[in-house]
């Protein structure tokens, strides 16, 4: 009985755990669809490593190239960019995406009052008197 108590115990936590564990994966914000030579990929959390065709790319992801590669990447499912060689790109923000709340800068946190929709012209302007 005591066993049951430290096993349910030790099993709470951990599955308290694990619905902020998902949360913590990175936002994706492309796919590599050309690539040729060597092209490297750093991940905010890992080493660097070969980047492959058909590979997801996510926010703050860097691709670096070295001397004649050549890798282009659809990202967020509208832009296609190519990266050449001896090049680092940093991925920031994808096109058709909102910012991730951790990549988000301090001014689109801001909150922003309403704005005043334009009134509509009264009378055009034009010729008078003919």
């Amino acid at each position: 009985m005591l066993n049951i108590a430290r096993l349910t115990a030790a099993l709470i936590p951990l599955i308290a755990f694990l619905p902020s564990l998902a949360f913590a994966q990175a936002t994706k914000a492309g796919l590599v669809t050309t690539l040729e030579g060597h092209v490297t990929v750093t991940r905010v959390t890992l080493a660097p490593q070969p980047l492959q065709f058909k590979d997801d790319v996510f926010f703050d992801d860097t691709v670096t190239t070295g001397d004649q590669p050549i890798a282009r990447m659809r990202l967020g499912g509208k832009a296609v960019v190519t990266v050449r060689e001896r090049s680092r790109l940093t991925i920031s923000e994808v096109p058709g995406k909102r910012w991730p709340a951790s990549a988000a800068p301090w001014w689109s946190r801001r909150s922003r009052a309403p704005r005043p929709k334009p009134a509509a012209p009264s009378a055009r302007p034009g010729r008078s008197g003919s």
